[in-house]
């Protein structure tokens, strides 16, 4: 194998291994494209880490290799690995209908590629390629969802403070502006409102300038002030020309062209004056001190084993082990479909609020039995716990207590473990289930202290969309061994498959206790039920 080899397809089975393990997390960035929103940037970041890449290993030719400690590598490397590896087939099963809120995914796709940096190249070129991995950082929808809202909104509200100044001060035909809307009107009295959302605000051009510019700013050498300086110069002129662009909007609208204005024109010149920031971009580079250039200074004689310390032997290692982890990252990627079914591109769930009088299964029927005032000291103002009864037609019967509220951490921190325990229930049996579509349910056995008496019950929690906003719903099944009866329709669907085996470990690790055998009866009509119900949920969509 010649040197240029030894570091090339290195690189290549890198990237190669890592498309098809996290094919799943690579389409699902293409899905933001169609998207008016920073997010749609996302997918270009793969390729500016690649090409960062290839610059950096370009001015590193004829440069001293950093040294490397073969073992520590191989610790390292194979460490981040298994971490990537868990983030993709352990926590899915764990977080269930929360997973694709925080995009755990996209992390393990960032570990992967370093782990597998590390094994091939060593710590010290890790490091010389930090920069490419941290752009592939910047592909983690949540930190736009999440970390960037506040300056988003931020930036929204300037640029209405903006629209309103130049609405004041120009013949634009606003009749009134009122937060995120402006109303034109035509010169046919038509009144056209016009919605100002956080693209419209000019979030999409400075999120993209923020990204290509730091990907540009790499490239390039020079004073690093005088690159940040730059990065906000561009920021700030996108910035602006979304302000021309809007007025330009205005006006053209206040003409009597609202359709075109809002339609073509709108998505055209929004392209055209991005693309108009990046030239002006680089073109000023000059004036800030920054130089093109693929050649570092002073370069020490070349050598030409990139890879120290593996050879062949360890070279066939390192790959039957990138092989073997790609494969199980494939498989993971696989299941992670239904847990993207309950998040849309934008955060939002897509799945309403529980209707228990059409998500029942046939032969169940539900009555409304209370509501717990009580329930808003633990789980916040705005929560409700509704309990309701549910009744066979052979007579069995069950209890289905629904608590809903918009604070996600008092569901996790006032789970049904620790309600049982505060009433000094015993714990027979605790295992997670797979109910199906993506949603993990917790099957909870237990007898109560003073009656003895024994109750099965089967838990799932799932972000909403319920009254306009972002709710959390904890639907809760229970019945006791003496009223299931004989109510085994619809028969839950056994833990099989890859889920299956991961909640078998699962249990298995935590020291969860088998299901025992006079609660079977119980616990399949629940389990049956719950799936039942949580299909039903997942079928009816909130939009």
């Amino acid at each position: 194998m010649t040197a240029r080899t030894r570091v090339i397809l290195p690189a290549v089975v890198i990237v190669a291994v890592t498309t098809v393990a996290y094919w799943f997390t690579l389409a699902s960035l293409a899905d933001f494209l169609r998207l008016d929103t920073p997010l749609a940037y996302l997918l270009m970041l793969p390729f500016f880490s690649l090409l960062l890449a290839v610059v950096t290993v370009v001015r590193y030719q004829g440069r001293p290799l950093p040294p490397r400690i073969l073992l520590l590598d191989v610790f390292i490397g194979t460490a981040l690995i298994i971490v990537a590896l868990m983030a993709v087939t352990v926590l899915p099963a764990s977080w269930s209908t929360y997973y694709w809120a925080d995009r755990p995914d996209v992390i393990s796709l960032v570990l992967f590629v370093a782990g597998a940096v590390i094994l091939c190249y060593g710590t010290g070129w890790f490091w010389r390629l930090r920069a490419s991995i941290a752009f592939l950082v910047l592909m983690w929808p949540a930190l736009y969802l999440h970390i960037l809202a506040g300056p988003m909104q931020s930036l929204s509200d300037a640029t209405n403070a903006a629209l309103a100044f130049a609405a004041d001060h120009l013949p634009l035909g606003v009749a009134s502006s009122a937060r995120n809307v402006l109303i034109v009107q035509t010169p046919s009295k038509q009144l056209i409102w016009v919605v100002v959302s956080t693209a419209c605000a000019g979030a999409n051009g400075v999120i993209g300038v923020l990204l290509m510019g730091s990907a540009l700013a790499l490239m390039f050498t020079g004073n690093r002030v005088r690159k940040l300086l730059w990065l906000a110069c561009g920021m700030v002129l996108v910035f602006a020309l979304n302000i021309v662009r809007l007025i330009s909007i205005l006006e053209l609208a206040n003409l009597g062209h609202p359709g075109f204005a809002l339609g073509g024109y709108h998505a055209v010149i929004g392209l055209a004056l991005f693309a108009l920031t990046l030239v002006v971009m680089l073109v000023s580079t000059r004036w800030f001190g920054m130089r093109w250039t693929l050649w570092l200074p002073a370069p020490a004689p070349p050598q030409v084993r990139t890879t120290a310390g593996l050879h062949r032997a360890g070279w066939v290692a390192v790959g039957t082990a990138l092989a073997l982890a790609s494969s199980l990252a494939f498989v993971a990627e696989s299941s992670l479909g239904d847990y993207a079914s309950f998040i849309d591109g934008t955060g939002s769930p897509t799945v309403a609020a529980v209707d228990v009088h059409t998500t029942l299964p046939g032969g169940w029927s539900a009555s409304f039995l209370a509501t717990y005032p009580w329930a808003t000291e633990y789980f916040g103002t705005n929560s409700e716990f509704d309990r309701y009864v549910l009744q066979h037609g052979n007579g069995s019967l069950a209890w289905m207590d629904v608590i809903r509220t918009d604070d996600q951490g008092s569901l996790d921190a006032y789970n049904l473990q620790a309600c049982l325990l505060f009433h000094n229930d015993t714990l027979d049996a605790v295992q997670r289930v797979d109910l199906g579509n993506g949603v993990t349910g917790l099957v909870i056995d237990y007898t109560e202290p003073t009656t003895l008496a024994r109750w099965a019950a089967v838990s799932w929690a799932l972000p909403v969309a319920y009254d306009g906003g972002v709710s959390y719903e904890r639907i809760t099944l229970t019945t006791s061994v003496n009223y299931a009866g004989g109510a085994q329709a619809p028969n839950p669907e056994p833990d099989s498959g890859f889920r299956g085996l991961v909640l078998s470990l699962l249990n298995s690790a935590g020291g969860d206790s088998a299901q025992l055998s006079r609660y079977a009866d119980a616990d399949h009509a629940m389990q049956g039920v719950a799936q039942a119900i949580a299909a039903q949920m997942l079928g009816r969509r909130s939009g």
